[in-house]
């Protein structure tokens, strides 16, 4: 068999990989949650940015009632769908950043039965946001940076998770205790 010499040509894009940048809720004023923010893709003209925010949740009033841990997961999972579909609405809906209201996906996970061994429940929220960068028409398209110029689509994130971080839920005002650690 013969030796045969081959040339790989080592092709580098200019494509910088994503991001991921953590904030305290301090930040917001409520130190029970974390968040974090970034993008997978390009990080200087993502289509895609998420924000992710996480906590631990209690029951304020536990009973043992016919069918208190279904109720109370379901309740849960409402007010959980009430931080996008009407905390978030009115930020969101009409955004020139964000202009992809109904395309938007928000995820959140938790336990089944929020009412088990009588420990708290780790929730996770996940909001991803298409950005203005999908309009193909756009020629100069918006980076995701914390520092310098150009940090609006940033600045419109943080504006987004201060209104997370002020829902009634996550400010305990419903009949959820939340919580920065699992004990």
């Amino acid at each position: 068999m013969k030796n045969v010499k081959t040339t790989e040509k080592n092709t580098r894009t200019n494509e910088r990989p994503g991001r991921e940048i953590k904030i305290d809720g301090k930040v917001f004023g409520n130190d029970k949650i974390s968040f974090r923010i970034g993008t997978a893709e390009n990080k200087n003209s993502p289509e895609t940015v998420y924000l992710s925010t996480s906590f631990w949740v209690d029951i304020k009033e536990k009973n043992d009632s016919e069918n208190f841990d279904h109720k109370i997961s379901r309740e849960y999972s409402k007010e959980l769908k009430n931080i996008y579909s009407k905390e978030l609405s009115s930020i969101l809906e009409n955004n020139t950043l964000f202009p992809f209201f109904k395309e938007n996906i928000f995820i959140y996970d938790f336990p089944e039965n929020l009412n088990y061994n009588d420990k708290r429940s780790f929730t996770l929220l996940e909001l991803n946001l298409h950005t203005v960068n999908c309009n193909k028409e756009i020629i100069d398209k918006v980076p995701l940076k914390n520092k310098g110029d150009q940090t609006e689509l940033y600045d419109e994130l943080i504006k987004v998770a201060q209104k997370i971080a002020s829902s009634d839920l996550l400010n305990n005002k419903r009949n959820f205790s939340i919580h920065k650690s699992k004990k």
